[in-house]
């Protein structure tokens, strides 16, 4: 009987901490963005330690939901889907919003951090944006397409 009462206690805290997960950061504020004809409640991470946590943890992500990262200056940028459950599309875009690269990035559960996939800008970067995969496509992105920031700004 206590191995059983054991793991219903297990299951409890795990369905807690996946609920948990599974929600937005409260610490993060969200901006709107209209990308396309398409408007998006994306999460803003501009700190090292909410750009490392990212949307990793979640297990689903509503349609017109995402994140933007924000970094301090232009570089070439380069990320993972490490503890990442659900496909993403990872779009980085230069200071003024230009497309430059656009990765389709699939989760790799149990695969060791120095084997996962790396996805890098072509050129350097100051804003990423993640959504749901297949968003890029649906919305006619390509490089060098404009995304308006004004409201990150």
């Amino acid at each position: 009987m206590p191995v059983i009462k054991i793991a219903l206690i297990g299951l409890v805290l795990f369905l807690v901490l996946a609920r948990f997960l599974n929600r937005p950061n409260p610490n993060l504020k969200t901006v709107t963005l209209n990308i396309g004809a398409q408007s998006f409640a994306l999460e803003k991470a501009s700190t090292t330690l909410e750009h490392s946590r990212g949307l990793s943890g979640r297990t689903s992500l509503c349609p017109t939901c995402g994140m933007v990262f924000i970094f301090k200056n232009e570089s070439i940028q380069t990320f993972w889907m490490k503890n990442t459950l659900i496909p993403l599309d990872i779009i980085f875009l230069d200071t003024d919003g230009v497309v430059n690269t656009i990765h389709s990035a699939q989760p790799q559960p149990g695969v060791s951090d120095l084997k996962l996939k790396l996805y890098a800008s072509s050129s350097p970067s100051r804003y990423v944006i993640e959504l749901p995969a297949g968003n890029a496509q649906k919305l006619g992105l390509t490089v060098g397409s404009q995304i308006n920031l004004a409201p990150l700004k």
